[in-house]
């Protein structure tokens, strides 16, 4: 227990004498009037440190979406959207690489007649630029394999995307704008009647029938 208790003594000994020199050094920096040198070189090592946390990285992404906005993947501010009466999941997966370049695919379920179903999915390229006074993207998603039996899937097959925005002094400017082309068929089958005359009873009587 003594040596042990000796042992600690010695450890905090030691660290404050440590932070102690250190200060000392820096006292005697500032003491010798080399106080812009001393600022400067504390100045640059945390611009390198700013330098390492916003240089650009590679990063890979796994993401599930839920809400009753079944059409658009990113052009969240533009009216390419509908909204059911469904909840729809939109897991999705992409890669970015630092060189601005970006890649995801995402795929559409709902429950339909108490399962669960994709109807329909969605790759994304895209790229974007990232720079001090200008920032700027653009993304085209492909919808494909849709299944044109339920009302939710997106009427698009083509969907292109770009923004750009500027900083100058303290204001931001920005513009975005899309664009989408496709088609879409839809099937409906509903019940009808008509009255007429049967033969067979002699009665004129409804006729039931789908259409």
């Amino acid at each position: 227990m003594k040596k042990a208790f000796a042992l600690l003594t010695v450890i905090i000994v030691f660290a404050g004498s440590s932070s102690i020199a250190q200060q000392s050094r820096l006292d005697s920096l500032f003491a010798k009037g080399d106080t812009t040198a001393v600022i400067d070189s504390l100045m640059e090592g945390f611009d390198a440190y700013l330098d390492s946390l916003t240089k650009p990285k590679s990063f890979a992404t796994v993401s599930v979406g839920i809400g009753n906005r079944s059409f658009s993947v990113n052009n969240n501010s533009l009216n390419t959207q509908a909204t059911a009466s469904k909840l729809s999941f939109t897991p999705s997966i992409g890669y970015y690489h630092k060189s601005g370049l970006g890649i995801s695919g995402t795929a559409f379920i709902a429950g339909f007649q108490g399962k669960a179903k994709v109807y329909q999915y969605a790759l994304t390229p895209s790229f974007d630029y990232m720079g001090e006074n200008i920032s700027a993207g653009v993304s085209y998603t492909r919808y494909f394999e849709k299944d044109t039996a339920i009302q939710s899937v997106s009427p698009y097959t083509n969907d292109l995307y770009a923004y750009a925005s500027f900083n100058r002094r303290s204001w931001r400017y920005g513009i975005a704008a899309g664009f989408a082309t496709g088609e879409f068929n839809d099937k409906m089958i509903y019940r009808d009647s008509v009255l007429r005359y049967n033969p067979l009873t002699q009665r004129i009587e409804f006729f039931y029938f789908n259409i």
